[in-house]
C-alpha cells in the first residue's frame, strides 16, 4: 500500500495478501524502503494459504518511503557566490539592513541575499579562508570594528570587514548546509546575542557562534517530479489523488496562517479553471512549479503531512515505526505530534507508547519503549528527565549524571533549570547538591552553571570570609577576554548586589589591585604597536620599573592585541616580552602580567598543569 492511500479495514488493518501468481514479497527491509508494510510484528513471514487469493487493488501514485532527492545544481561554494547565513540553533537568517546588522526570520526578500568573496580572488571557498561578507543589494560588507559593539555594514576597505570561515568536518571545500564559523580580525567569532543583535566578542566556539551556510542556487532550483508527488500528497488529505478545496483551505492555514477567501479563490481559480472543486495533480505541480508558494512552504507541508500519515500507518509495522522516528529531526517530530492529532483526532505518543508495551515482560525491560518515548518528548522534558532519572531513588548513576551535565547545551540551560524545579519542586543545583560529594559535586555544581555564573561564583568565594585567595582571581580574570569580563560584572551584580570592581578593590591592594582593575574596566582601543612596544622596553631598561606604565600598557589590551605585541617585541628587541616583564616583576602582580601576556587559551594550559 502506498502512503497516501488509506489502508483498508477498521484502524488500517492489513491489506488482503498478494495473488498467487504475484512475485515474492520483499524483504522487511525492501518494504521498509518502499513505504509498504505488513501487520503483526517486523520480521513475521506470510502464512501460507489454500484460499483463492483476491486480485491486488489499484495502486496510486508509488512513492518510496524517504525520498532521496538530487538537483544538478553543484551543492560546493565558490568565490562570490550568493548564500544565505542561518543561525543552527536560534534559527533565523544574518540580514544587514543599511549600516546595521540583525537577525531576520525569513530569508526570501532580496536584503537577506549575501555574497562570500575570497580575499585571494576566485576558486573554491575551503576552511580557513579568508574571506569578506557582501550585501547583494546595497554592496555594503559586513564589519566587526570591535569586540563588543555590534556589527555593522561599511565599504570594506579596513581590516574590520575580513572575516575567517571555518567548517566543520571534512572535507576541506565548503559546501551546501556545511556547519561554520566566521572569525573576526580580532580572533573572536561572530554570534548572536539575547537582543537579535550580532557581535564578535567570544573567542571560542559555542551555540551562538555556529552558523549554517545555505547555497542560494539550491534552494531556488526546481524541485523535481518525485518531490511534487510527495507535496501533492500532503495536500491530499484524504488520499482520493485530488485536493479540494476546503483541503487547500486547511493546508494553506497550516503553512501561512490566516488564508482570505480572496486568497483561495484565486489559488483555486489558478488550479482549477474548470471549477470541478478538485485540483488533480498536474494542475497542482504546474501551480507549484510557477511559485504558487515558496519552496520552504512545499518542504514543510511535505514533512509534515506525509510523516503524520507514515506514522499513523507505522503504528501498525514496528520496522517502519523505527526508521521514521529514527530518521526525522527532533523538530519534525514535535510537529508531526499535532498534525497526527489534527489528521486523525488521536494521540500519537499514547498509540506509540501502547504498540511499543506490547513486548514488557516480566524479566526483560522493555528499552524499545523506552527510545520510543524519548523520540517523542520535547528537548527540555527529555533532558530534566534524564536528570531526574540519573538521580533519584536508591544510588546515583555517576556516569550518565556526568554524560548530561557536561554536554548540556546553553541554549536550553536557563528551560531545564525552570523546568526542573517545576516537575520535581526541587532545583537542578540542589539536587545535584544532595547526591554529590566533594570534588565531584564541585566540578558538577560549576558545571551546570552558566559560564559566567560560574565564575562569578568562584570569585565570590575567593573574596568572601577570611582572607582573599589571589590565585584565584589571577586564574578568572586573566582567561577571559573582554566581553566575557564585561558579561561577568554584569552577573556579579545581579548575583551578589555589588560591583565586582569595588569588590577586588576592596580586598586587594598595591600593583597587583592595579593591574586586576585595569583588565575588569579596560575597553578596546586602536594603538600604535611599535610605539607601545618602545614604550614597554623603555618602562623596564634602566634602574627600577615603571609598573603603572606596564600596566596601562599590557592589562589595557585584548588577546588579539596582545598576540601582535608579543610577536613585534621579539622582532623589535630579540627577546619575548614575556621573559623580560618576568625578570622585572615578581608575586602576584607578576602571575598577573604573565597571564595577560600569554593569553586566555595559554594561561589556562598553564593553570591546569600548576593544578595537577
Amino acid at each position: 500500500k502506498v502512503w497516501a492511500q488509506p489502508l483498508p479495514g477498521p484502524q488500517g488493518a492489513a491489506s488482503a495478501p498478494l495473488p498467487s501468481s504475484a512475485p515474492p514479497p520483499p524483504s522487511p527491509r525492501a518494504a521498509t524502503a518502499m513505504g509498504c508494510g505488513s501487520s503483526g510484528t517486523a520480521g513475521d513471514q506470510p502464512v501460507p494459504s489454500s484460499r483463492p487469493r483476491a486480485p491486488p487493488e489499484p495502486k496510486a501514485l508509488h512513492l518510496p518511503f524517504i525520498r532521496f532527492d538530487t538537483t544538478a545544481v553543484p551543492k560546493e561554494l565558490s568565490n562570490s557566490d550568493q548564500v544565505y547565513l542561518s543561525l543552527t540553533y536560534r534559527g533565523g537568517i544574518i540580514s544587514p539592513d543599511g549600516g546595521s546588522v540583525h537577525v531576520a526570520e525569513h530569508p526570501t526578500t532580496p536584503p537577506f541575499h549575501l555574497a562570500i568573496e575570497r580575499t585571494d580572488g576566485n576558486g573554491p571557498l575551503t576552511d580557513g579562508d579568508e574571506v569578506k561578507v557582501c550585501c547583494i543589494e546595497t554592496g555594503l560588507y559586513l564589519e566587526a570594528q570591535t569586540d563588543s559593539g555590534p556589527l555593522t555594514c561599511g565599504d570594506g576597505g579596513n581590516s574590520a570587514s575580513i572575516f575567517k570561515i571555518f567548517k566543520q568536518g571534512r572535507p576541506a571545500r565548503l559546501q551546501h548546509r556545511d556547519t561554520v564559523y566566521l572569525m573576526s580580525w580580532l580572533s573572536n567569532y561572530v554570534g548572536y546575542e539575547e537582543d537579535g543583535s550580532l557581535t564578535a566578542k567570544r573567542w571560542r566556539r559555542g551555540e551562538q557562534q555556529t552558523m549554517s551556510v545555505l547555497k542560494r542556487a539550491v534552494l531556488d532550483a526546481a524541485s523535481t517530479e518525485l518531490a511534487r508527488k510527495m507535496q501533492f500528497q500532503a495536500f491530499d488529505l484524504d488520499g482520493n489523488n485530488s485536493i479540494s478545496r476546503g483541503e487547500m483551505e486547511y493546508m494553506l492555514t497550516q503553512l501561512k496562517g490566516d488564508v482570505s477567501s480572496e486568497e483561495l479563490d484565486e489559488v483555486m481559480g489558478v488550479c482549477d479553471p474548470a471549477h470541478t472543486g478538485n485540483i488533480p495533480f498536474g494542475s497542482f505541480a504546474s501551480w507549484a512549479d510557477n511559485g504558487g508558494l515558496p519552496e520552504e512552504m512545499f518542504h514543510h507541508a511535505e514533512v509534515l503531512g506525509n510523516m503524520a500519515q507514515r506514522c499513523n500507518d507505522c503504528l501498525k509495522e514496528e520496522r517502519c515505526l523505527i526508521e521514521v522516528l529514527t530518521v526525522a529531526h527532533h523538530d519534525v517530530c514535535q510537529a508531526m505530534l499535532g498534525k497526527h492529532q489534527e489528521l486523525f483526532a488521536d494521540d500519537l505518543k499514547e498509540s506509540i507508547m501502547k504498540k511499543s508495551s506490547e513486548q514488557d515482560g516480566w524479566i526483560f525491560s522493555n528499552n524499545w519503549k523506552t527510545a520510543m518515548k524519548a523520540l517523542l518528548e520535547s528537548e527540555v522534558d527529555l533532558w530534566t528527565r534524564a536528570l531526574n532519572d540519573a538521580m533519584r531513588g536508591f544510588g546515583t548513576n555517576e556516569n550518565t549524571l556526568t554524560a548530561l551535565v557536561c554536554t548540556m547545551p546553553a541554549r536550553l540551560r536557563e528551560s531545564i533549570f525552570l523546568r526542573y524545579e517545576e516537575r520535581y519542586n526541587t532545583t537542578l543545583l540542589d539536587h545535584i547538591e544532595s547526591e554529590t560529594s566533594f570534588s565531584y559535586k564541585k566540578v558538577l555544581l560549576y558545571q551546570t552553571q552558566a559560564p559566567e555564573r560560574c565564575k562569578a561564583r568562584i570569585l565570590n568565594e575567593a573574596m568572601v570570609g577570611l582572607g582573599t585567595s589571589e590565585d584565584q582571581l589571577i586564574r578568572v580574570i586573566t582567561q577571559c577576554d573582554l566581553g566575557e569580563r564585561r558579561d561577568i560584572k554584569e552577573c556579579y551584580q545581579r548575583c551578589y548586589d555589588r560591583d565586582l570592581v569595588d569588590h577586588v578593590r576592596s580586598e586587594t591592594s598595591g600593583d597587583f589591585q592595579k593591574a586586576l582593575l585595569c583588565l575588569l574596566t579596560a575597553e578596546e582601543a586602536p594603538f600604535d604597536l611599535d610605539g607601545d612596544c618602545a614604550a614597554m622596553k623603555a618602562a623596564m631598561d634602566g634602574w627600577g620599573t615603571d609598573e603603572a606604565a606596564l600596566i596601562s600598557l599590557i592589562c589595557s589590551k585584548t588577546p588579539k592585541q596582545m598576540v601582535d605585541v608579543n610577536t613585534r617585541f621579539e622582532e623589535l628587541y630579540g627577546k619575548s616580552l614575556l621573559e623580560r616583564v618576568k625578570s622585572e616583576t615578581s608575586g602576584n602582580f607578576q602571575a598577573t602580567m604573565l597571564g595577560t601576556i600569554r593569553g586566555p587559551m595559554k594561561e589556562l594550559a598553564h593553570s591546569v598543569r600548576y593544578c595537577i
